[in-house]
């Protein structure tokens, strides 16, 4: 046993770990530590489950502690026999309110090693992410890709024990706790039951079923496979693209399946290029020729585009813009998108097709093979074209094979719960169609804009710079969380920044650093160093690379399934910074400008830009507020005045600036208004004073007072979604499942909790007025094309984020595109109570312009 484990189980005094963390207890000799799983020498037994950590500074033992006891259950079920069963931690203390870190792991690494020599398991099962770093697994796809397998490895830590040990992986217990998901539960045990068999029998891995298929090879294979098709009136298809962008990147292989379980072949796979190793520029070489490309296209077009076949996929808006793409195939008729019907029963990720599939079909790491070659993840160590025929068929018609079979658990759940069905009929489906639209039209993007904001962030960056190292030490780097913090100890603030919770002590996050600008005034400066980094790495850089399109225009993916709420998002859009019109003031450029129109265009801006306050209003029955919304008045115009003390009619921009955020923070329940604190207030004489943690509380107050039923809502929303088993179904059907959270002993988990389920109840019925507003104006439009009124590019959605769209409408139809908008964004909304809500509608040639018209 290593020296710094000897003393993490004797639980000397703390060690030190240099002048930054020199107030965190390391594993090494924590004052909380714990003894190990059994206090005598452990002895020969079966099974080895490895955990995280202990639970909360308790032994590692069957009943003791919440991840334990759950483990417990866990292998009642699975009918192993405790006794056959020894617990260990990965690190033998409870890091607080975090993973392990890898210090902490290498520091416990001696004791496992004493412990995997003493119980000599016949298997060793490692539970969560955390454990996948006992045997280096980390960077092997995670425990999703690595469960219900048997992996055969040495400990790498002890030179020692040259032993290979036969290991299983699977999810952490504490899982349950956050996604109580029954299906997880029995994956989970699955992969138990599996380490017995690997115990009383030697079961080695069990080899995954492969596909039936049909190879097509030629136009009469195509024939039998369109004739099968349409007899049995729907299908499943998947593509494999070379990689990203689809808009760039060729079109490989489809597959299609239309049954499952059948006493002939039900899948398929057609191949349109075949691996080329002599290839250059892509390792690809033409299946067909032209005229048998051609060929191909009309056949499939006979499937595709006719409206009385239903069509399903997994994440169907991106296999129906490759199709668009790569063969000018339009998809039509009813889609059935697995992804979204998944999302709909269970808003809670992971929603990748390989993850669902194992968890509703048990087909297990069935892309191995792929992603030996390629690699995990967006960035790609291979792409695609470098995956031989023989790999890419079997897993491409596996997908197709998954994607169909989900589909029919998924249609049956759904069809039995008549809100969500009429969730995925009124509003996802047509979405679907709505987003693929945008996302195949694209937008243009100004590289002289980028370019200009570049240069600009570069320079001020570079002089940041040079003003911080004159002022700490000439080595200092912004970018790097020790320098700040190490700036911030020796300045005598170093407390304000520990943090237990995080692996080092501190925490140089926007949390801890926002209060500490008033007493050190360097904090802001380290703050706007990294803002400018993010600016430049995330968004111009990314920005350049999209605007070298071959047409010209950016393919940003919003992803509809992307939060839980319904909302879509797009990593890209939803952080580029609002407007800053004291930017403007000064002549300087914003990130929207960078969104232009082409010539001869107008950009087109509807913002619904207080629907969340007026849900908050319509939801909690707030008189008051909804007063003053039906007479038109300013909403943050009356909070600054409670929230300030003074008058409405007193109420200066600034202090009217300063509402915003108040609401918003009430909205996404963050009450504790943190935020506010870097923020002023202005007094009659003009003077401007910090907000301080005295005047929010104040504030809020004030809030409560004027808005009663607004104030009272936080609360009893919290209460009666914890009575109805942490479950939340908003007016448009959408159900937000919140588990055992709201009722933690967590403090952290239970306050976050509480936090998303108000947000919840505001955000995703507001999101679902958004979204069905979109997809009307997609439909009205789709109806003056049919009408010969305009062509598809004259008019069209480009972007959506947050509760805005963003269009492109050739100029000679601004007029009536821009009063058909207003009248459809201004319809009664039966959902909630027949309100009308008020979408704000600007144009101009860019982003920024239309938005700033916007009224």
């Amino acid at each position: 046993m290593t020296e710094s484990c000897k003393k993490a189980l004797g639980g000397s005094p703390a060690c030190k770990l240099g002048e930054l963390t020199k107030w965190v207890q390391c594993s090494g000799g924590r004052c909380d530590t714990v003894p190990s799983a059994k206090p005598e020498p452990p002895s020969k037994t079966k099974i080895m489950v490895v955990v995280k950590a202990p639970d909360n500074k308790d032994t590692i033992t069957i009943g003791k502690g919440r991840n334990v006891e759950k483990l417990g259950e866990l292998l009642d079920l699975a009918t192993i026999a405790l006794s056959d069963v020894y617990v260990t931690g990965l690190v033998k203390c409870c890091p607080p309110k975090r993973p392990p870190s890898v210090q902490e792991i290498k520091f416990c690494s001696g004791h496992l090693a004493d412990e995997l020599k003493a119980v000599d398991p016949d298997v060793v099962i490692l539970m969560g992410a955390a454990t996948l770093r006992a045997f280096n697994l980390m960077g092997e796809g995670g425990v999703n890709k690595l469960h219900g397998k048997i992996i055969e490895k040495a400990f790498p830590h002890d030179d020692t024990n040259d032993k290979v040990y036969k290991l299983m992986v699977t999810t952490d217990p504490n899982a349950l706790y956050m996604n109580p998901d029954p299906r997880l539960q029995g994956t989970m045990v699955k992969d138990l039951i599996l380490a017995k068999a690997v115990v009383e029998g030697g079961l080695v891995n069990p080899d995954q079923q492969d596909v039936d298929y049909k190879l097509i090879e030629d136009k009469y294979d195509l024939a039998w496979m369109i004739g099968e098709i349409k007899e049995k009136g729907m299908f499943a298809f998947d593509s494999e693209s070379r990689g990203l962008p689809w808009s760039e990147q060729p079109l490989i292989c489809l597959q299609f399946c239309w049954g499952y379980d059948q006493p002939r072949r039900t899948v398929a796979v057609l191949p349109l290029y075949n691996h080329d190793p002599d290839g250059t520029d892509w390792k690809l070489k033409p299946t067909w020729d032209h005229h048998g490309r051609e060929m191909v296209i009309e056949m499939l077009k006979e499937i595709f585009e006719d409206p009385n076949i239903p069509k399903v996929a997994h994440n169907i808006k991106y296999d129906m813009c490759v199709m668009r793409k790569h063969l000018g195939i339009e998809t039509k008729g009813f889609l059935f998108d697995t992804l979204l019907m998944h999302h709909i029963l269970w808003e809670h990720p992971p929603h990748d097709l390989e993850y669902l599939a194992d968890l509703e079909l048990n087909t297990g790491n069935y892309s191995k093979g792929v992603h030996d070659i390629t690699g995990h993840g967006r960035v790609l160590r291979n792409t695609y074209d470098h995956v031989p025929d023989k790999i890419l068929h079997p897993y491409g018609a596996k997908d197709a094979e998954s994607t169909y079979r989900l589909f029919c658990r998924y249609y049956s759940r759904l069809k039995a719960l008549p809100e969500q069905w009429k969730l995925y009929t009124d509003e996802v489906h047509p979405f679907i169609r709505t987003m693929m639209k945008a996302e195949w039209r694209g937008t243009c993007l100004s590289t002289d804009v980028i370019d200009t904001l570049t240069k600009e962030f570069m320079k001020e960056q570079a002089a940041l710079s040079v003003s911080l190292k004159e002022r700490t030490w000439p080595e200092f780097n912004g970018d790097k969380s020790d320098d700040v913090a190490k700036a911030i100890i020796q300045a005598g603030y170093g407390r304000d920044i520990e943090s237990p919770k995080t692996t080092k002590g501190y925490s140089t996050d926007k949390s801890k650093l926002l209060p500490l600008i008033k007493k050190l005034p360097i904090v802001e400066e380290f703050m706007r160093y990294r803002s400018l980094t993010k600016l430049i790495s995330t968004y111009m850089n990314n920005a350049k690379d999209m605007s070298g399109a071959t047409d010209g225009r950016a393919r940003i993916s919003v992803l509809l399934h992307g939060t839980v709420n319904g909302r879509p998002s797009c990593g890209f859009l939803h952080q580029i910074p609002r407007l800053d019109r004291e930017r403007i003031k000064k002549g300087l450029g914003n990130l929207r400008d960078m969104f232009i129109a082409q010539e001869g265009y107008s950009l087109v801006y509807g913002d619904y830009s207080m629907i969340e306050l007026v849900v908050l209003a319509i939801k909690s029955g707030d008189e008051n507020m909804m007063e003053i919304f039906r007479s038109g008045q300013d909403i943050h115009k009356a909070t600054a005045a409670q929230f300030v003390g003074l008058e409405d009619h007193e109420v200066c921009a600034h202090n009217r600036d300063l509402a915003k955020p108040v609401n918003f923070s009430r909205v996404y329940g963050a009450v504790e208004g943190r935020s506010l604190l870097k923020l002023t207030w202005m007094d009659l004489e003009g003077n401007e004073w910090p907000v301080t943690k005295e005047m929010i509380q104040a504030g809020y107050a004030a809030l409560d007072e004027r808005f009663p039923a607004a104030g009272t809502y936080f609360i009893n929303t919290v209460s009666e979604i914890s009575a109805n088993a942490g479950i939340h179904i908003t007016p448009f059907g959408r159900v937000k499942h919140m588990g055992s959270t709201l009722n933690s002993g967590n403090k952290w988990a239970r306050e976050n909790a509480e936090r998303q389920a108000v947000n919840g109840t505001i955000q995703s019925p507001a999101a679902s007025v958004t979204i069905r507003t979109l997809n009307a104006m997609n439909v009205y439009l789709e109806e003056q094309i049919k009408a010969g009124v305009m062509t598809e590019e004259e008019a069209a959605l480009i972007i959506t984020v947050h509760d805005s769209g963003l269009f492109e409408v050739k100029n000679e139809h601004l007029g009536w595109f821009e009063d058909k908008l207003r009248e459809i964004a201004s319809r009664p909304v039966p959902q909630l109570n027949d309100w009308c809500f008020t979408m704000k509608v600007g144009i101009g040639q860019s982003w920024s312009e239309a938005e700033l018209n916007a009224k």
